[in-house]
C-alpha cells in the first residue's frame, strides 16, 4: 500500500488530501483564505523548538462543501480501485462536519459493498474488506 498526498483548488481556497499508510484518508485547507478567522496558530508548547506553523480552516468561510468532498471522495475512490486495501478510514475533525461525514460513508458503503463500515467513537469511520 503506498501513501500518497493530493494537492487541488476550489473556489481560491487550496486543499490537500493525504492516505497515509495504515488507510488513514485526510484532507484540510492548505491556503487561499483570505477571510479573517480563516488562519490561526495552535498554541506553542514552551519546549517546542520547531517553528510555528500555521493551521487552516474552512469553518468560519462557510464554503460550499459539497464540490470538496467530490473532489476528496473521487480521490478516495481512485486510491480504493487502485490499491484494493483491506482497510481504511477518516475521522471528523469538527462535531459540526459529521452529519457531512456520515453521509460519504454511507455513499461510499453503498459504492463499495465488500467493505464493512463501523462508526465508533462517533466521528469516526473504519472501513475493512470482508474476504
Amino acid at each position: 500500500m503506498s501513501c500518497i498526498n493530493q494537492n487541488f483548488s476550489i473556489n481560491g481556497l487550496e486543499y490537500s488530501a493525504w492516505i497515509s499508510l495504515n488507510g488513514e484518508f485526510s484532507f484540510g485547507l492548505m491556503g487561499g483564505a483570505s477571510r479573517k478567522g480563516a488562519v490561526y496558530s495552535p498554541k506553542k508548547n514552551c519546549y517546542d523548538f520547531w517553528p510555528d506553523c500555521h493551521v487552516y480552516d474552512d469553518v468560519d468561510l462557510n464554503p460550499n462543501a459539497l464540490p470538496v468532498y467530490v473532489k476528496a471522495g473521487k480521490i478516495l475512490t481512485n486510491w480504493i480501485y487502485r490499491a484494493k486495501p483491506h482497510r481504511f478510514g477518516f475521522s471528523a475533525s469538527t462535531g459540526r462536519k459529521i452529519n457531512i461525514y456520515r453521509w460519504f460513508a454511507k455513499k461510499l458503503s453503498a459504492r463499495f459493498p465488500e467493505y464493512m463500515c463501523s462508526e465508533y467513537p462517533e466521528g469516526n469511520w473504519s472501513f475493512y474488506r470482508v474476504v
